[in-house]
């Protein structure tokens, strides 16, 4: 989907963006349905270091595989979440119904794993300047699309990406609910995160 002089490869082959992983982690589980349904229907907890290792996977191949392996990503993950759903635990919407295919939930997982990796990026490696943010933001569109959100639910913008993106950190939709406390407290005691990041 992507290619060689695209930005989306020379950001997203810096070894450094793997640190995106952790604060990415923790703002999706702060949505109390995304938290629920890591919490409760994935082996997260369990295993830490291959649940990191097949995201990571997916998102390479993704970004960096040819067409064919970019279409069998998004087709397991669309398969995967199908069956992810269930009614969400804590926050104002204890006991609502949700699924993992929602558009708001897949569009706020890629949003942490977007940001927080141009973020990393930006810090530990080069600045961008307002028009290759555009221009990524751009190239965004295509994996977002590819991992099932609806080209017209995103902004037009990377000004306007960034603004939801800031207020949905900000507003009422995040919660520290139990679960999610549960997710954390897995991710900042695995063999993965123990020592480096405690």
């Amino acid at each position: 989907m992507y290619g060689p002089q695209s930005l989306t490869w020379e950001i997203w082959r810096e070894p450094a963006l793997l640190l995106a992983g952790v604060p990415a982690v923790l703002m999706q589980v702060a949505h109390p349905a995304i938290g629920t349904g890591v919490g409760r229907l994935s082996n997260f907890k369990q295993d830490i270091v291959g649940r990191a290792r097949r995201t990571f996977t997916s998102l390479y191949q993704l970004v960096f595989g040819d067409l064919t392996e970019a279409q069998k990503a998004s087709r397991r993950l669309h398969l995967i979440h199908r069956r992810v759903r269930g009614p969400i635990e804590g926050g104002a919407s204890n006991g609502q119904v949700y699924r993992a295919n929602q558009q708001e939930l897949l569009s706020w997982v890629g949003g942490t794993v977007a940001m927080f990796g141009v973020d990393v990026f930006q810090r530990l490696v080069r600045p961008l300047s307002t028009q290759e943010k555009e221009r990524w933001y751009q190239e965004l569109l295509i994996a977002s699309a590819s991992t099932g959100i609806r080209p017209d639910r995103m902004p037009t913008s990377y000004a306007d990406y960034h603004a939801w993106f800031q207020q949905t950190l900000e507003g009422p939709t995040l919660e520290l609910t139990p679960i999610a406390r549960e997710v954390a407290d897995a991710l900042f005691n695995s063999a993965l995160t123990h020592g480096p990041i405690d």
